[in-house]
């Protein structure tokens, strides 16, 4: 009985050891998932808002820490049964975004709400649309206090509102003139620079839109190789407008005083 006893005994004791042993290993693995959730950002989408293929309007998170705080403090108590709002007449659902001298305002119109978001301090994307067909995939965010499409390693730049038809896959511009759409993207308008065979390459990937007072255009930036009799080349830099409404060449100039003179050459 006492060497049995002394057995229950110590079985006991190991037993008990092995318990808290368990319960040590689970203590800290669990400190551990939670520390490491602490020191790692929440992998979460790079945009506030998308447009998916089906032209749905989706709310994403920038953050864990202060995105929906951002939409909660600012889109709770904004919701409204019209569809027009600083100048913009949105199509539901439709996106706006617009720039005064106090900030960025976005409106998200959808299933006839109307909702605006302060985004003047957002540094993420604004807009991801994805791509189907009539539209491309297009990043939107502001730099610099403009607005910047990106389209691959393109940046188009304007200072213009932007409205987006997400059910119809339309993006317009905002004009003395009314809306003005893009029927040509970044990608697009650098192609058609390209293939006009004005410029030989592009030199810059900044694409700002311009208001020439008839329609909006993207300036290209590019340079001409010009063979010259065969004895030299020259680089002649130039500079397209190619419109945003079907991305045709409706402008070639240049800074360069010799362009004057070998403009025969281009054209």
């Amino acid at each position: 009985m006492e060497a049995s006893g002394k057995k229950a005994l110590i079985m006991r004791v190991l037993f008990s050891y092995k318990s808290w042993t368990a319960v040590k290993v689970k203590f800290f693995a669990s400190l551990v998932i939670f520390l490491v959730g602490l020191v790692l950002p929440v992998q979460a989408g790079a945009s506030l808002i998308a447009v998916d293929k089906d032209g749905k309007i989706v709310v994403k998170v920038l953050s864990a820490q202060t995105t929906d705080m951002l939409l909660q403090d600012n889109l709770a108590n904004t919701k409204v049964a019209v569809t027009q709002v600083a100048g913009l007449n949105l199509t539901d659902p439709g996106i706006g975004l617009t720039k005064s001298d106090v900030g960025t305002t976005m409106q998200v119109l959808s299933e006839g709400s109307l909702r605006e978001l302060d985004v003047t301090n957002v540094s993420d994307d604004l807009v991801e649309i994805e791509e189907r067909p009539n539209m491309a995939k297009i990043a939107i965010y502001q730099d610099n206090g403009s607005f910047s499409l990106k389209q691959g390693s393109f940046v188009a730049i304007a200072d213009l509102p932007i409205e987006i038809d997400a059910k119809k896959a339309k993006m317009s511009f905002d004009t003395n003139r009314g809306k003005e759409y893009v029927g040509a993207f970044p990608l697009e308008a650098v192609e058609s620079a390209l293939r006009s065979g004005f410029i030989s390459r592009i030199t810059d990937d900044k694409l700002p839109i311009i208001d020439n007072g008839n329609n909006l255009v993207y300036k290209i930036k590019g340079e001409r190789d010009i063979n010259i009799l065969n004895l030299t080349s020259v680089k002649i830099p130039l500079e397209l407008s190619v419109s945003l409404a079907n991305g045709r060449v409706t402008a070639v100039n240049s800074e360069m005083p010799l362009y004057n003179i070998l403009k025969v050459f281009l054209i």
